[in-house]
């Protein structure tokens, strides 16, 4: 099974109009407020039949509970100045990742198109026939173990 990792490096910034500085409507986007500790782990977490999400202001789908926070769930949260040891349960990644150039926190979500979920939020203030930008970092990587090509998309 080839495996391979997207670490996403948000910081997500949504100003409204031409080049003004606007207010930022994405909540958390730099995955501060979370549930867990350091060096981070599951995205999903499963509270009774249902996954949850462990990242204030962020939802979370997997494909099933079977890969909500037991080992197989695509998405991992990864602590600055962790380099990417807690993903997918402490699995790590192939090499060490730099920190987010804004000093947040990271998701890793897996590339491969079988193992991949969404992590989404609700972004309110928006006005109808005003321009946003969307901004974040992006770094790709490997799940420790794995060696064999990788690609990578959005």
């Amino acid at each position: 099974m080839k495996t391979f990792v997207m670490a996403v490096l948000f910081a997500l910034g949504i100003a409204a109009g031409p080049v003004l500085a606007g207010p930022n409507l994405v909540q958390n986007g730099q995955f501060l407020s979370t549930s867990l500790s350091s060096p981070g782990g599951y995205v999903c977490n499963t509270v009774g039949s249902t996954c949850t999400s462990t990242v204030t202001d962020w939802s979370a789908t997997c494909s099933s509970t079977n890969q909500c926070g037991n080992g197989g769930t695509p998405l991992s949260l990864l602590f600055a100045g962790s380099g990417g040891s807690a993903f997918n349960g402490g699995n790590a990644l192939n090499v060490s990742l730099a920190n987010s150039p804004d000093g947040g926190n990271m998701i890793g979500d897996d590339g491969d198109a079988i193992y991949r979920a969404p992590l989404f939020q609700m972004i309110n203030g928006l006005m109808i026939g005003a321009t946003y930008d969307l901004a974040f970092y992006q770094a790709a990587a490997q799940q420790g173990g794995y060696g064999s090509s990788t690609s990578e998309d959005w």
